[in-house]
C-alpha cells in the first residue's frame, strides 16, 4: 500500500477509519479542517513518521507528494474525484506503482480517465484481479489480426454516393 491518502464525506467516516488504521498498526493522522497542526501533520507524512494521512475534504487540491503510492477515493462528483485521484498521479522513482481504490458505486471510475495496468473488485472479502489473463489478451490479439486479414469490401451499391442518392 506504500505511502496512502484516504478521502471521506464526513469527519465521523474519517475519523472511523483513523481509529480502524491504528488498532491496526498502521500510524496515521487525521488531517481536519480547523486544525492548526494540520501542516506539522503533513510534513511528517511526507518525512515518513507516519504512514497515511485520514480526511476530509482538505487534501484534495493543493496537496503534492509525488512519494504517493495509494489513494482511497470516496464517492462524489467528477471534479472532486479527479482532485483526489489526481494526487497520487505524480511520477516519482520511489513509487513506480501508483493506486487508486474506490467503491464499485462510483459514477466517476478513475479507469476512465487512466487506464490501470491491473484492476480489483472485492468479492466475498476476497481481492480478485479482473485484468484479463496474458492467454487470453494473445488469443484476443489474434482474432484482431485474422479479422483483419480476412477483409471484404462492402459491395458497391452500399458505398457509392450517387448510386444512393438516386430517387426510383
Amino acid at each position: 500500500m506504500g505511502k496512502s491518502v484516504f478521502y471521506f464525506v464526513n469527519t465521523d467516516q474519517a475519523l472511523e477509519c483513523h481509529l480502524h488504521l491504528l488498532r491496526g498498526g498502521c500510524k496515521n493522522h487525521l488531517v481536519l479542517g480547523g486544525q492548526s497542526d494540520n501542516d506539522i501533520m503533513i510534513q511528517e507524512f511526507k518525512d515518513g513518521v507516519v504512514d497515511a494521512l485520514v480526511n476530509c475534504m482538505i487534501l484534495t487540491e493543493g496537496f503534492d507528494c509525488p512519494e504517493l503510492n495509494t489513494a482511497f477515493v470516496r464517492d462524489s462528483s467528477k471534479g472532486p474525484t479527479m482532485q483526489m485521484g489526481g494526487r497520487v498521479f505524480r511520477l516519482h522513482e520511489s513509487a513506480p506503482r501508483k493506486n487508486i481504490v474506490q467503491s464499485s458505486n462510483t459514477k466517476w471510475p478513475m479507469c476512465k480517465t487512466a487506464t490501470p495496468e491491473d484492476q480489483y473488485k472485492l468479492v466475498d472479502g476476497r481481492w480478485l484481479s479482473i485484468k484479463p489473463n496474458k492467454q487470453m489478451d494473445a488469443i484476443s490479439q489474434a482474432a484482431i489480426k485474422r479479422v483483419i486479414a480476412n477483409y471484404q469490401p462492402l459491395p458497391k451499391f452500399l458505398t457509392d454516393k450517387k448510386a444512393g442518392s438516386k430517387k426510383k
